[in-house]
C-alpha cells in the first residue's frame, strides 16, 4: 500500500464509527504527524496522552479525559523500538451514553 493513501484511509475509518472523534498519529514527544481533524493537526496531542503512552512501555494504552479520552497503540520500527503512536480520540460521555443505550436494549 502507498503512504499517500493513508489520509483517505484514516478519514474513511473514522467515519465508520460515530464514537471516534479523531484519529491521531503522533511521535514520542507528542508532535502531531497526522490527524483526521486538520485544526488539531497543528497542535500537539494532550500531554496526558504522551505520559500515558510512555507509561504503557510499548503496549496499548487508554486514558479517560472527558472529550479528550483516547485509546492508542504504539508504532514500532523494524527493531521493535516505539517511534510513535496511533490514537483514537473519543468523548467519554458519548461512549458512556452509547453503552447505557445498549444496556437498556
Amino acid at each position: 500500500s502507498d503512504i499517500g493513501t493513508l489520509p483517505e484511509t484514516m478519514d474513511r475509518e473514522r467515519s465508520t464509527d460515530e464514537l471516534i472523534r479523531t484519529i491521531e498519529v503522533f511521535d514520542n514527544d507528542g508532535r502531531s504527524l497526522y490527524s483526521t481533524d486538520k485544526l488539531r493537526a497543528m497542535r500537539g496531542v494532550p500531554q496526558a496522552w504522551v505520559n500515558e503512552s510512555k507509561d504503557a512501555e510499548g503496549d496499548q494504552w487508554m486514558i479517560k479525559a472527558g472529550m479528550n479520552s483516547a485509546v492508542g497503540v504504539p508504532i514500532k520500527n523494524n527493531f521493535g523500538q516505539v517511534i510513535g503512536h496511533v490514537a483514537l480520540r473519543f468523548d467519554e460521555a458519548q461512549l458512556n451514553e452509547s453503552s447505557m443505550s445498549v444496556a437498556r436494549e
